[in-house]
């Protein structure tokens, strides 16, 4: 079983000078976000940094564009009907099929 990291990407909301008012932003936005956290910095860790994370959306291909993609190296149909037909190739004096 092979388990794949995933980087989240935190973004900063605020930053604030104590933890009631860090503690109080971070319960009002976890009704909008997934994941909210606070981070203590600074000199002597005077500051508090509020950061958010939401997982993004799937991204959804274009699915037109791959199948053209996909179709761009297929031989087209007269190569199919040529050697349907009998079609045979001349190379250096021999014949190949």
């Amino acid at each position: 079983m092979t388990d794949v990291a995933t980087n989240k990407v935190w973004k900063v909301v605020a930053t604030v000078d104590n933890y009631e008012a860090a503690n109080t932003l971070k319960n009002e936005l976890l009704n909008y976000n997934k994941a909210v956290k606070i981070k203590r910095g600074g000199d002597g860790g005077r500051i508090f940094r509020v950061k958010t994370w939401n997982p993004s959306p799937p991204v959804k291909k274009n699915e037109e564009k791959i199948d053209k993609l996909k179709n761009k190296f297929k031989k087209g149909k007269d190569a199919k009907r040529k050697k349907r037909d009998g079609y045979k190739k001349i190379r250096a004096g021999r014949e190949e099929s």
